[in-house]
């Protein structure tokens, strides 16, 4: 989880689940999160697809963690399966350039960084519902309800993939590419 501390002393932090259609499917440690960002780490099941991601934040001075807010934003996966980080710098840029308009002249104003901004948000984000924040609290709190499952880690996975106990069928025929990118390529951590 990356740690910050507020200008009030509590600190907070940031934890990032990958969604299943309205559900959240796993927890994204930020080690794994760090490598797809700097390129060390392919994901190739999500190779040219686009991955509903929840970023929650969380905070609290002492005992349990707190969910602050949760932001659903997208992640775009190049051809190779590695993290395609072009949205996100047009976010950036659009944050520098301010999504305000700016007067050109006397009477005319360029809404281009208006328009831009409302775009990237109608295309890279969505709301979370509300069992998924449900998901989050309980995934903080560390306790599962009776009935419920814990939220697995991505990285449990991929050792659980690795070693043959288990399958994805919606990942059918790409077992084999999974496990090279994640144990076999130069570069790559190992997570086996």
């Amino acid at each position: 989880m990356a740690r910050a501390k507020s200008n009030r002393g509590q600190s907070w932090s940031v934890r990032y689940y990958l969604c299943s259609g309205d559900q959240i499917a796993w927890r994204i440690p930020n080690t794994l999160l760090k490598d797809l960002a700097a390129g060390k780490l392919a994901l190739p099941q999500f190779a040219g697809a686009k991955q509903k991601v929840l970023e929650a934040f969380v905070g609290g001075a002492r005992g349990a963690p707190v969910l602050l807010d949760a932001c659903g934003s997208y992640f775009s996966f190049a051809s190779d399966g590695s993290l395609d980080v072009h949205p996100e710098a047009e976010a950036l840029s659009s944050i520098i350039e301010g999504a305000r308009p700016r007067r050109v002249q006397a009477h005319v104003i360029d809404i281009g960084p208006t328009v831009r901004h409302r775009r990237w948000v109608k295309d890279r984000t969505w709301r979370a519902t509300a069992t998924m924040l449900r998901a989050v609290r309980i995934d903080l709190s560390g306790t599962v309800q009776p009935g419920a499952k814990k939220l697995p880690l991505l990285k449990r996975l991929l050792k659980d993939l690795a070693a043959g106990k288990l399958t994805l069928p919606q990942f059918a025929g790409t077992k084999q590419k999974v496990l090279e990118a994640f144990v076999g390529r130069a570069g790559v951590r190992r997570f086996c």
